[in-house]
């Protein structure tokens, strides 16, 4: 897929904020695509696999990531839950697993293989609905938070780095993420360009 981001806003945003700048016209339309599914009945899961399909590998890394980092910087909680809810799915862990390897963030890919040593050890299953519960219950668990804690350190610590090598790897290969337009042209002309 084709998305646009301006010239000026891709070339003045430093390398963190880069990272956002072409993360935000990605899920947004992914948003309206699963809003439109929603409307007309269609299967969730269904279209959020065919949308990230149509996805080249560099959104596909992109978007898994942003989807996460997103959600999960937000507190120790989030970190944990969001955390069980890609490990939930093993489509989505595995991709967010592929983003890691594709950006070659490492260290952050050891510690989402540390968070599965977490959840495998805990959890006989992959039900989304024990991780939920067990997110409630965080505070309780002594055991589980103890092993949760210190991931989330390193989480918090890593991700400022990793979010600066991945918008340096965008500036150097843009058109893997993104198609950069100048100011001038058109909102019409923009539609043109359009590739869904």
């Amino acid at each position: 897929m084709d998305f646009l981001v301006e010239r000026q806003a891709f070339d003045s945003s430093t390398d963190e904020s880069l990272v956002w700048v072409c993360f935000k016209p990605i899920i947004a339309t992914y948003k309206e695509l699963i809003r439109k599914n929603e409307e007309m009945g269609g299967d969730g899961v269904l279209a959020k696999v065919q949308f990230y399909k149509q996805l080249t590998p560099g959104q596909q890394a992109l978007f898994m990531y942003c989807s996460y980092h997103h959600h999960a910087i937000l507190s120790q909680a989030e970190f944990y839950w969001w955390s069980a809810y890609f490990f939930a799915q093993p489509m989505f862990w595995s991709s967010l697993k592929k983003a890691f390897q594709y950006f070659g963030e490492l260290t952050m890919l050891r510690l989402l293989e540390e968070v599965e040593k977490v959840f495998t050890s805990r959890y006989d299953t992959r039900d989304i609905d024990q991780i939920h519960h067990a997110h409630q219950d965080l505070d309780e668990d002594e055991r589980m938070f103890a092993a949760i804690s210190p991931l989330d350190q390193m989480f918090r610590q890593f991700a400022p780095a990793t979010l600066q090598r991945i918008g340096a790897y965008i500036r150097c290969y843009p058109a893997e993420f993104v198609q950069i337009i100048d100011e001038e042209t058109t909102s019409s002309e923009m539609e043109s360009l359009r590739m869904f």
